[in-house]
Order: structure tokens, then sequence, then C-alpha cells
């Protein structure tokens, strides 16, 4: 709880972003918990576990939550696939009127900058990207470095944190962290939500959408009930909010008909 006080809830609850409910779990209260205590060391993360359980929406949040961001804007994310290049990360050269400039990359700029960066699909991009990353991963904040592609120097500054968002190995087309990547970073797995905590967590949303508490109970029964039936895709918090949405949208139709 105490690593929780370093969060700035205020910017997470704005009209442009689906709140992340992640006080009201045990086990979500510690992942956010654990990315506070890296970020404060400087030690950079990866978020590991099966697609729909929040890994992405949780460094979303803690980008725009983080008090140790030296800038609080929208978070600097790209999600990686085969197709990503090395300019996206670290910038590019244009001409312009006979001149040369140069732009920064999301990577390159959130290590300008002090902020957060998340790669997310991270095990996705083809090796030479995902080696790429020790360039950010390996210097101490303050450090100088030379970027790929532009050839610029670039000082890593205070804030500057980086975190990966990536399904495990049994997906298809994901492939194993390098080693070199794997001994400087902090691999989390992220928690499955026990019953409990299910529960707490659809309570949370649907009183977000002004909805009974009673739905909440019965909606965890139902994702528990799908997670056990492997001839089913699991349902996450991002199809509960979306079953939300709709019954919210539907009641409010009700009312302009009755």
């Amino acid at each position: 709880n105490a690593m929780l006080q370093n969060l700035d809830e205020k910017r997470e609850k704005s009209d442009q972003f689906d709140s992340f409910h992640f006080k009201e779990a045990k086990s979500t209260r510690k992942v956010m918990a654990t990315l506070v205590a890296c970020c404060e060391i400087g030690i950079h993360t990866i978020l590991i576990g099966r697609t729909g359980l929040g890994k992405t929406a949780a460094a979303m949040a803690f980008s725009r939550m983080n008090k140790s961001s030296l800038k609080s804007s929208s978070p600097h994310i790209i999600s990686f696939n085969g197709e990503t290049q090395l300019d996206e990360l670290y910038g590019y050269f244009t001409i312009e009127k006979g001149n040369f400039s140069i732009h920064q990359g999301d990577l390159s700029q959130a290590m300008s900058e002090g902020q957060v960066f998340i790669a997310d699909e991270m095990n996705l991009a083809d090796q030479q990207i995902i080696q790429s990353l020790n360039v950010a991963i390996e210097p101490s904040r303050g450090e100088n470095i030379i970027l790929p592609v532009t050839g610029t120097s670039l000082t890593i500054n205070e804030g500057f944190f980086f975190i990966g968002c990536q399904n495990d190995l049994t997906m298809n087309g994901r492939r194993p962290i390098p080693e070199s990547i794997k001994r400087k970073i902090l691999c989390i797995e992220y928690p499955e939500p026990t019953k409990e905590d299910l529960i707490t967590l659809c309570s949370s949303i649907a009183n977000q959408f002004n909805l009974d508490s009673q739905i909440a109970v019965c909606t965890a029964t139902l994702v528990e009930a799908i997670r056990r039936d492997l001839t089913i895709k699991s349902w996450s918090l991002r199809e509960v909010r979306i079953i939300y949405k709709r019954i919210e949208f539907t009641k409010e139709l009700n009312l302009l008909d009755s």
C-alpha cells in the first residue's frame, strides 16, 4: 500500500481512458506496487501472461499515474509485430528544403523526456528488433548513448521506464526473450484473478456503469465457467467492460422509449 501512494490516481480519472480498477483486487495491487518499486530503482520490466488478463491496461494506467515521470502525457506505446522497424523506436532522417532533419522515435523520445515506454506484444517482433532494446535497457539513467539508425547522442533522463507486455510462448508466433535481455530486466508473471478478485473487479466496473452489484457476481461466475471450458476463448475484463457498456446503452434506449 505504501508503494501505491506513489501513483497519482487523479491522472487516471479521465473520460479519455477506461479506468484500470487495480485497487479492488490483491493480484492487481501487487502488480502495480511492483511496477512502482521497479521504476523507483531503475529496473525495467516485462509483464508476461495469457491474452486478455490486462497486462497492457496495467502498463498504460501505470504510465498515466506514475509520479516519477517528468511529464504527464499519453503513454509512448508501440504494438510490436514482425514488421516493426528500428526507425519507429529510435527515429529517422528526412530532407526538407535541402536540410537534414532528425525525428525521434517513440522509444528515444521516452528516454530523452524521462517517460514510460510500453513495448506491447514485444515477443512478436523480429530478433533484431528485440536485441536492439539493449540500447534502452542496459544503460543507467543519466548516461549518454548513441542511437541506432540516426547515430545521434542522447542522455537517458530521470523517470525513463521500460515496460514490455507479451503473451506466453503457448501463443502462436511468440518468440522467447533473448538471454541478453532477460539478464537485465525483471520478468513478471501477470496473475490470473481469483474468484474473489474477479467479483470485486467486476463490481467496480459495474459501479462505473451504474449497474447492480448482483450483475457483477453473475458475471464473475460466467467468466469462471468460460475459463474452465477449453473449447471457448476465455473472457477477460475487456469483455466484461464491453458487455456492461452494452447493458448501459440498452437501459438508456429503454428510457428514451418509455
